[in-house]
């Protein structure tokens, strides 16, 4: 029996930019289909020119279809069938603003009220999030950078092997959700105090330099190289396809970035082949105030 890829999340967060980037690669997909529908799809996906992988779309539009989705996925995996689902989030505020610049009405606003609208389908969607297999808060990312983000995922999982995604933030921005490891490195110096590395990132070779020379960052990066080292075949083994590590700092500028790279060079070193994502991108070169 065919894999299938479920694609749900909040609207206008990403979905059809995920199913487009599926259907690019290859993937069977299909947008908006009942859930109780699920498992006639899959049989006749294994007829006499079998399809491998079907990926479908899954929302709030019609909520009825939702009330059955946990039972229905859970006894598909029963059954054998691999069943992963994507999550595509982002911020209330950043749903309004998309909302407001492209004038499209929100499925569920039938009173024009969007915020009541998004609040109703975080709470329809809550128990299929709760069963994530990958969370993509797309609040601070590109539509370029989603599409990537998921030619990466599904183009390591065709190879068998764990996608391994590594994310800079800044916590005075909120800690990333979809992240499975977080690491704080607030405890280093910060460039930001040094005013010719202020306006900087943590890409450039200064910063680099002076966050990763300092005796604690050599010392953490040690320690965070064995203890993932020790961990990421121990995750694999369980099934997992994707895992994200997240670093933060306070501003997610400097260190965070400076140790997200270092940190890539290393796992390349050992093996592994991870993306990179820097969430505070979007807000250099004109960095923040920033109080420790």
């Amino acid at each position: 029996m065919a894999s299938v890829v479920i694609v749900t999340g909040l609207s206008g967060a990403g979905k059809s930019t995920v199913l487009n980037v599926l259907e690019d690669l290859g993937v069977f997909s299909m947008d908006n289909l009942p859930v109780v529908l699920l498992p006639k799809v899959l049989e006749l996906a294994g007829g006499q020119e079998p399809i491998e992988q079907v990926a479908v779309g899954i929302d709030a539009r019609e909520p009825w279809f939702l009330k059955d989705a946990g039972e229905v996925i859970a006894r598909l995996r029963e059954e054998g069938t691999r069943v992963q689902i994507v999550f595509v989030d982002a911020r209330d505020e950043v749903l309004l603003q998309r909302y407001n610049e492209t004038r499209r009405k929100h499925p569920l606003a039938k009173d024009g009220n969007l915020r009541n609208a998004i609040h109703q389908e975080r709470q329809i969607l809550e128990d299929i999030r709760q069963q994530a297999d990958y969370l993509l808060d797309t609040s601070a990312t590109k539509v370029p950078d989603l599409q990537q983000t998921i030619r990466d995922v599904f183009s390591q999982e065709i190879d068998g092997r764990m996608h391994l995604r590594i994310v800079s933030f800044g916590f005075k921005h909120g800690i990333t959700p979809e992240a499975d490891l977080v690491f704080d490195v607030r405890f280093l110096k910060n460039p930001y105090f040094e005013s010719g590395l202020r306006a900087k990132s943590g890409q450039d070779p200064d910063v680099r330099d002076f966050v990763l020379s300092q005796e604690s960052s050599v010392t953490f990066r040690k320690m965070l190289r064995e203890l993932l080292n020790f961990l990421l075949p121990r995750y694999e083994e369980t099934g997992r396809a994707y895992l994200t590590v997240a670093i933060g700092c306070t501003g997610g500028q400097h260190r965070s970035v400076a140790m997200v790279e270092a940190l890539a060079e290393d796992l390349r070193q050992a093996g592994w082949s991870p993306t990179i994502a820097h969430r505070e991108n979007h807000r250099w070169p004109n960095p923040e105030p920033v109080h420790e």
